[in-house]
């Protein structure tokens, strides 16, 4: 649940008054992203910058009905649904002019699946890929030796530099959505190299294909973006973006009264204040957020350590539907549910 400030701009076609030369649009970041390495990718705040500032083979349309080309020019599957060859645009860049290349992508989808790395998503690649369990369970300390051959086995392959061949491990109808994560954009293997462990906190090397690029990286301040100009699709109406990152609640809110901020996620303290305010209200994008919690019990410390307690005795006392600050936020569920 979120406010958005009426004159927010879009990155799309403009249509009205000529625009002022400067577009910015001023974001929160409810916390300091752990990595902006695709490979690291696994929460919000860092997926909302690098679909900024990356581009995979795909993109999701916008009513998710499928998905779009997006490095990708356009794909192919074969019959068995085993094998994806993609063509990439031959017009695409990096923004320091660098073309994005079919082995740019095969090194970024090797690291997802490498061990030594632990990527976030690497069971969902290694699943998919051909030989990527294999080689994803190896040991980083036994197997040392023999992880670089191992990752030569993948069935991902630079048929020449704009066509990337995925062979995959069995028919997957989910996987052409796997491509279109953040985690699957490419990566320039000479920037990881000079950058090393830091080479995605530095913008100098961290060089992106997205249509912006990081410009300014203050740890727990902000992170901003500029246009790329050697993206190859239409040019943003935005010219800069600033994430701003501000883990309180009532501290963002003041921020977007004062007009710092054009977009805010609404905590659930401020929640009933914000739908209650005659003009914020009108400005309150409510939105699914396909999200599990649960609450854990420490049965090992005062009070709960009384095998009496009430809790221990009858759990469903104080839940699910008898937790009242979770009504408002979610659907109650009576058990953990896998993701698919």
């Amino acid at each position: 649940m979120g406010v958005v400030a009426v004159s927010a701009c879009d990155t799309g076609v403009t249509v009205g008054p000529k625009l002022a030369k400067d577009q910015v649009l001023r974001l929160m970041l409810e916390d300091q992203p752990a990595s902006l390495d695709p490979g690291q990718t696994q929460y919000p705040d860092e997926t909302a910058v690098l679909r900024a500032i990356t581009e995979p083979l795909v993109k999701p349309a916008l009513d998710l009905s499928g998905v779009m080309p997006a490095a990708a020019q356009t794909y192919e599957a074969n019959g068995a649904g085993t094998a994806y060859v993609f063509h990439l645009r031959t017009n695409a860049r990096y923004w320091d002019g660098t073309p994005v290349k079919a082995q740019d992508f095969v090194y970024a989808w090797q690291r997802l699946i490498d061990p030594r790395l632990a990527a976030p998503d690497e069971t969902l690649f290694a699943g998919a890929v051909l030989n990527g369990e294999r080689v994803s369970l190896m040991d980083p300390q036994r197997d040392k030796a023999a992880i670089d051959g191992a990752l030569g086995t993948l069935g991902l392959k630079a048929v020449d530099d704009y066509t990337f061949q995925v062979q995959l491990a069995r028919p997957d109808p989910a996987f052409i959505w796997l491509a279109a994560l953040p985690a699957a954009a490419p990566i320039r293997k000479d920037m990881v190299a000079k950058g090393g462990d830091k080479w995605a906190s530095d913008p100098a090397t961290l060089v992106t294909n997205g249509p912006f690029k990081v410009t300014e990286l203050v740890k727990n301040d902000h992170i901003r973006l500029e246009r790329n100009s050697n993206y190859w699709g239409a040019r943003p109406s935005l010219t800069r973006i600033d994430f701003v990152i501000v883990n309180d609640g009532a501290v963002a809110l003041a921020k977007y009264k004062n007009g710092e901020l054009d977009e805010i996620a609404v905590q659930p303290a401020q929640a009933a204040s914000v739908a209650g305010d005659a003009m914020l209200s009108r400005r309150l994008v409510k939105t699914p957020n396909l999200t599990v919690f649960w609450i854990v019990f420490r049965v090992n410390s005062p009070p709960l350590d009384n095998v009496r307690a009430e809790i221990r005795r009858r759990p469903g006392a104080v839940g699910p539907r008898g937790v009242g600050p979770l009504r408002q936020a979610g659907v109650p569920d009576l058990c953990l549910r896998p993701v698919v």
